[in-house]
């Protein structure tokens, strides 16, 4: 039976791979080990898998979690994975970040400890049962104008932090209406003015939303503890699937170093592990200023003939952006357009065979090489020379 192995590591766990090789499903299991509950669709075996031996085994260590390895095997007469084993849940709060916008949020406090919102639920609110929250515009409104506002300034503090360098710092700004909404619209300052956060660009939404998440969950962990009479936890783990989603490169370049230190905004006892997807060498160019070889881990889906392996890969800073897209995270021949590449590939096979080419095959890669390559592209040297002995000016 074939059997993959996540090992998240202590701080830090990146997870690249191609498309439809199962980053997201790894998220979703990790999820599911954490809490109990699925974030989204329960994960299925695939079409064709024998009924023997389908099973999820996990560990999840903690002050008050099990070590040792707990196993669930999905029952193929109710087509549903058998009861999660109570008490191996984390100590410590999980804020799974989805592509799609949506989030999950655990809180093991809480008697019905894991929540899953929409985005339009995370903005918005969801006032009923044990699932109830403001939302970012309420929450946003009733945090900036209460009068301690030790959770509004905790909150401006991690979108300052989590901010990309082009619009400057993401500020609060005053209130302001709508058309067409009777409520008091919560603003985002940045350097191209004050914009009410329901206008804001995709990019910015996602930020504001995984700010408010991380913090509204802090807060509302640290007020039921505070009734309840106990300590809060001090641990966090932050699942975001593509990381990446929406945000310009310059943004793609920083939000990952501020993701790793964004807990100890919330409280110096904080700590945070992190398992992050992504299909950005910019992502992972950015890590290299943070990566500990230690605390952190570089994992790799890649597809072996019709089965998908998940590796751990030796960390390696390759500084520029098209080294990290030619690595093995990547694969890419060339950090070019597939058009380029092809051309390029077709000129080496041409220069290296034994017989002479004709100079109309010379002319014809020639023209695609032109089509295809900027005019100072490093390949055109080793290509001149050779042209020229047929008669093809460049």
């Amino acid at each position: 039976m074939p059997s993959m192995v996540l090992e998240p590591a202590e701080r830090l766990t990146l997870i690249a791979g191609d498309n439809g090789l199962g980053k997201t499903f790894l998220l979703d299991c990790a999820w599911w080990a954490l809490t109990g509950s699925w974030a989204s669709v329960p994960a299925a075996p695939r079409e064709g898998t024998d009924r023997n031996g389908v099973s999820i085994e996990f560990a999840v260590r903690g002050p008050r979690a099990a070590v040792t390895p707990q196993s669930v095997r999905y029952d193929w007469n109710k087509l549903r994975w058998q009861d999660h084993p109570g008490g191996t849940t984390v100590a410590g709060l999980v804020v799974y970040a989805c592509v799609d916008g949506s989030y999950a949020v655990w809180d093991p406090a809480a008697e019905s400890g894991a929540w899953v919102y929409s985005r339009e639920q995370v903005w918005h609110g969801v006032d009923k049962g044990d699932s109830k929250i403001e939302g970012l515009v309420r929450d946003w409104r009733n945090w900036q104008s209460a009068a301690d506002k030790g959770t509004f300034e905790t909150f401006r503090a991690v979108l300052e932090h989590l901010s990309p360098s082009d619009l400057g710092p993401l500020s609060p700004g005053p209130m302001t209406r709508v058309p067409y909404d009777k409520r008091e619209m919560p603003t985002i300052e940045h350097r191209y003015g004050r914009v009410p956060i329901i206008y804001a660009s995709a990019a910015v939404k996602r930020v504001l939303s995984l700010a408010y998440l991380i913090v509204w969950t802090w807060s509302e962990h640290r007020i039921f503890c505070h009734m309840a009479k106990r300590l809060p936890e001090r641990r966090m783990v932050i699942l975001v699937d593509e990381v990446e989603a929406h945000l310009h490169p310059r943004w793609q370049r920083q939000l990952l170093p501020a993701l790793v230190s964004v807990a100890h905004l919330l409280s110096d006892e904080v700590e945070a592990q992190l398992i992050v997807s992504t299909h950005s060498p910019l992502v992972l160019a950015s890590s290299e200023t943070v990566f500990s070889e230690t605390k952190d881990a570089l994992l790799h889906l890649q597809l072996k003939g019709d089965l998908v392996a998940l590796r751990t890969l030796d960390y390696m800073k390759f500084g520029k952006v098209d080294r990290w897209l030619m690595s093995d995270v990547f694969e890419l021949t060339h950090p070019r357009s597939k058009e380029a590449e092809d051309a390029i590939e077709r000129a080496r096979r041409i220069q290296r065979q034994a017989d002479s080419p004709t100079r109309e095959e010379v002319r014809l890669i020639s023209d695609d090489l032109r089509s295809s390559l900027a005019d100072d592209d490093d390949f055109w040297p080793r290509w001149v020379g050779f042209a020229e002995r047929f008669g093809i000016d460049l």
